[in-house]
């Protein structure tokens, strides 16, 4: 956080224009995480619920 904290102090010391562009990349990163996280919540979620499966059907055959 502090890193952020310093960059952005530089950025605010370079100019505004400068530290617009950078709190819109921000913005454009948080938009992606927002959309990219559940996705691979779901991803992860899934493949859980395979091998849970998987180990399901060669507990069976071991009993």
């Amino acid at each position: 956080m502090n890193g952020l904290l310093l960059i952005t102090s530089i950025l605010r010391i370079i100019g505004d224009e400068a530290a617009d562009q950078y709190d819109n990349i921000l913005f454009w990163l948080m938009i992606a995480l927002w959309v990219i996280m559940p996705v691979f919540i779901v991803y992860e979620e899934i493949n859980e619920r395979k091998a849970l499966k998987e180990a399901e059907k060669t507990s069976e055959g071991t009993v």
